[in-house]
């Protein structure tokens, strides 16, 4: 293989490319200029730097990261910053500079509620084959689209705005009603760029079948994948509970019964507390039982789903007996890390563990094996594409000197540069979200146990208490706020 353009060595020699010291120094500089200078690999640094603070539960350190002091301190279009900052910061209590986090953030989002509504819209949002998605800002999924607004009505209720967890919770529900129809929009649109490809479709076809392999590493990821599950509908269990909690809490209870018997589908394993929660709203809205107290404990644990970056050699083929092998990059997702779940909550004297309502592994793995055959078509048709370009450039320019060589060591470069991966993510979403549904005592106190650490929390006044508690780290103190919810 040769070591700077990527090639079989052989092949590398065939095509004429030269590698002396002044042309690999030129190149080098080439290749640092694609690869770090794409809006893709600031992202991915920026990432890994943040997370050494946030992994380890140490909140504002992370959102100074982003944003310095205030945690705000970064371009306002740079999505993936907004939601990291956001999470952060939420974490660390400051639930008014999260709000703007998460107000950046959606307003960055591709996958918005009201205009993304088939595969027109994608297309015009700038799908590319040739390219990479690196080389351009990250425009998220359809299911962080949801988180956002979910996650935006708890701070709302975090500091007492009613009005506004309605408005969020609305706007989520919004999100998961178009959700069936924009992953479809999406696959389609994936694919859609077919019709551009034919003077390369045998090509492409006959690369693919290779990358298709059933005994290939395609294959054994996608199975790894599906392992994981996947939610009906791309539909968020949790998203749907807190919905109905917060009409609970506001005295809807026929709307809240509704939103928890959503809930109880679609989490598949029955969640005792989502359970309980629907039985109280259904006799409440029947008349046969005024609603207790209660308090709510949400737990959002670990640190969320990831993705890698897997390689592996694909033929590309020249004619019907000649090929060469390039290497084919793709994203691999990869299960969240828990931290220390289930929790224990003890309160009046009981003890009650909060059990798991949404996997995020899970909901992560519905949109992206929905949409992954056609991502790997992409990257083949790209791959392909780029290849017999690149080789149609080289059999040009082998003959016209210092510009030819340097232009025939270059191209292999700024190939390598759009086969790698896009492999950006919210990484700051949790493994888990948990949840238990207890009365509230009456001393006014709960005592939450993760980890081998115990947080004694004092109840704000009011019947409906909702307390979200945080863990990312094994033996670490979670984070614990509280406040009272329905006004």
């Amino acid at each position: 293989m040769d070591t700077l353009t990527g090639l079989p060595a052989a092949a590398a020699r065939g095509w004429g490319l030269r590698s002396g010291p002044t042309l690999r120094t030129a190149a080098a500089m080439a290749a640092a200029a694609l690869l770090w200078g794409c809006a893709g690999f600031s992202d991915i640094r920026q990432t890994e730097t943040f997370l050494t603070s946030y992994a380890a539960g140490d909140y504002d350190a992370a959102s100074a990261v982003i944003g310095g002091a205030t945690g705000l301190d970064y371009p306002e279009d740079q999505l993936l910053s907004s939601l990291h900052a956001a999470m952060a910061l939420r974490a660390a209590g400051r639930f008014p500079a999260s709000q703007t986090a998460f107000d950046r953030a959606e307003s960055q989002l591709l996958w918005k509620s009201d205009s993304i509504a088939g595969v027109g819209d994608l297309l015009a949002a700038g799908l590319t084959v040739v390219g990479n998605d690196l080389m351009v800002s990250y425009r998220g999924t359809i299911y962080e689209g949801v988180m956002v607004n979910t996650y935006k009505a708890a701070n709302a209720l975090m500091i007492g705005d009613t009005a506004r967890a309605r408005v969020e919770l609305n706007r989520a529900n919004q999100r998961q009603a178009n959700a069936v129809d924009q992953l479809a929009a999406k696959v389609q649109a994936l694919r859609a760029q077919e019709e551009d490809e034919e003077e390369y479709r045998e090509s492409i076809d006959r690369s693919l079948d290779e990358a298709m392999d059933p005994d290939g590493p395609v294959a054994r990821r996608l199975r790894a994948v599906e392992s994981l599950g996947a939610y009906r509908d791309l539909r968020n269990p949790f998203t749907d509970w807190l919905h109905g909690a917060f009409r609970l809490a506001t005295g809807e209870t026929n709307r809240a019964s509704d939103l928890f018997r959503n809930a109880a589908v679609l989490d598949g394993r029955r969640n005792r507390h989502v359970l309980a929660d629907l039985v109280t709203a259904e006799q409440a809205a029947g008349g046969a039982a005024a609603v207790d107290d209660r308090v709510w404990v949400v737990h959002e644990d670990g640190t969320g789903p990831y993705l890698d970056q897997f390689r592996f050699d694909l033929p590309v083929f020249l004619d019907r007996n000649r090929f060469l092998l390039v290497s084919l990059a793709l994203p691999d997702l990869r299960a969240g890390r828990p931290a220390s779940a289930p929790l224990r909550v003890r309160a009046g004297g009981e003890e009650y563990r909060t059990e798991t309502l949404l996997d995020v592994d899970r909901y992560a793995a519905t949109e992206f094996r929905a949409g992954y055959d056609a991502v790997v078509g992409k990257a083949v048709a790209g791959a392909v594409i780029r290849t017999l370009l690149q080789v149609a450039i080289q059999g040009e320019t082998r003959d016209t000197g210092v510009l030819g060589e340097i232009i025939g060591v270059v191209a292999p470069i700024a190939s390598a540069a759009v086969t790698q991966a896009d492999t950006r993510i919210w990484r700051a979403l949790p493994q888990s979200i948990g949840i238990a549904s207890l009365p509230r005592p009456s001393d006014g106190r709960i005592r939450v146990a993760a980890g081998g650490a115990e947080v004694d929390v004092a109840l704000p006044s009011g019947r409906f208490v909702l307390v979200q508690v945080k863990t990312v780290v094994r033996n670490a103190p979670p984070a614990v706020h509280a406040s009272a919810i329905g006004g």
